[in-house]
């Protein structure tokens, strides 16, 4: 699996790795592990022609700004193994961003995730996957509730990530023009 994503990194990536860090040492959740990046995705797909797609996203990269995004809250995608994510808010810029990417990168892409499509993209930070115990989970609720999630990112990139079962691993990475 492939996703075209924009990395967290500084403080915004400290802040998410030490999430995992409390989830992996009070509730035993290490479906996210130190082999992975704090990221928010914007599209997913089986494959990309990676080529082109670094040409495509670096010319994206140029024409882009840095811009800032909020989260807000967490969130829980219900299935066998929940998924608990913080929502990032998504703004009429983001939308846009988002918009831009799927239009450029759909043709390079093969088994592209109807999860990342326009009128049903929610932007969010993975935060716990894999091995959310379900007697576990109203425990994490009950105390990242009492969080304050509301943070305001830094967006400055776009990336391509390669993930396995086991990692996460960047193919290549177009920083924005300013």
């Amino acid at each position: 699996m492939q996703g075209i994503v924009s990395l967290l990194g500084g403080a915004d990536g400290e802040r998410v790795e030490q999430l995992w860090d409390e989830l992996r040492r009070d509730f035993g959740v290490r479906g996210i592990h130190s082999k992975r990046f704090p990221h928010f995705s914007y599209h997913v797909a089986e494959e990309y022609d990676l080529g082109r797609a670094q040409v495509i996203l670096g010319a994206l990269a140029s024409q882009t700004r840095c811009f800032p995004a909020q989260t807000s809250g967490i969130g829980i995608f219900t299935r066998k193994e929940p998924v608990i994510y913080l929502p990032v808010v998504k703004t009429w810029e983001l939308a846009v961003v988002h918009k831009q990417i799927a239009a450029a990168v759909s043709s390079l892409a093969t088994g592209i995730n109807e999860y990342y499509a326009e009128d049903i993209w929610i932007p969010h930070i993975t935060i716990a996957e894999g091995d959310v115990d379900l007697p576990v989970l109203p425990e994490i609720v009950r105390r990242f509730g009492e969080k304050n999630f509301r943070w305001e990112l830094n967006v400055t990139n776009f990336a391509v990530i390669r993930a396995t079962e086991d990692v996460q691993e960047v193919c290549f990475r177009c920083d924005f023009s300013a």
